[in-house]
């Protein structure tokens, strides 16, 4: 490889380091070419990017991205799964890989910045995905205001009532006060009938 080629791999994996929300590693040895295509067409399918690269030239990429504790991960066979917008997608994507093949081995990681190890990618890969956990969340948020709706509903249901039972008090009050008149305005009419007779 020559020089100029080197120093645009490595400036294009210290980019990956950089932008991706998290990077798995993994020992790709055991894998055949029809393997490799298999994994490589999962990634791309799940939108994460598998790629091979020297150790040298990732060393260099990692110092650059200010990972150096990803280092000592770097010796061996090495496949970089990149992902940029669920962190978790590549961790599922290799792990799922690694038990049906039995061959690929996680390494470890990058997630969100921090280096990991291999069980911390495995914990990860059992996550759910983050739209699962984002409509998770609206559900958790989403609670307390139908709750507080409920009760505001419940509150205008009593509400109501208390006015519908008043209404039908003082209706009945209005009734019984026509009532009562009723009989006096008799009387006094019969008064008025028992003067006018000579």
């Amino acid at each position: 490889m020559a020089r100029v080629e080197k120093e645009r791999t490595v400036e294009e994996l210290t980019e990956m380091f950089k932008k991706a929300q998290a990077v798995v590693l993994s020992d790709f040895t055991g894998l055949n070419v029809e393997e490799m295509a298999e994994l490589r067409r999962r990634c791309r399918d799940s939108s994460v990017v598998y790629r091979v690269a020297k150790n040298t030239l990732a060393r260099f990429a990692a110092s650059k991205a200010d990972l150096e504790p990803l280092l000592p991960y770097l010796t061996g066979p090495n496949g970089f799964t990149f992902g940029y917008d669920d962190p978790a997608v590549p961790a599922k994507v290799i792990n799922d890989f690694a038990k049906k093949s039995g061959k690929l081995t996680i390494k470890g990681g990058v997630f969100q910045g921090e280096v990991i190890g291999p069980d911390q990618v495995k914990r990860i890969a059992t996550l759910p995905g983050k739209d699962v956990l984002l409509s998770q969340l609206l559900m958790q948020m989403g609670a307390p205001i139908s709750r507080f709706a409920e009760v505001l509903r419940s509150v205008l249901r009593e509400f109501l009532y208390v006015l519908t039972q008043i209404g039908e008090v003082k209706g009945a009050e209005q009734r019984e006060g026509e009532a009562e008149e009723k009989p006096e305005e008799k009387k006094s009419e019969e008064l008025e009938q028992g003067k006018e007779q000579p």
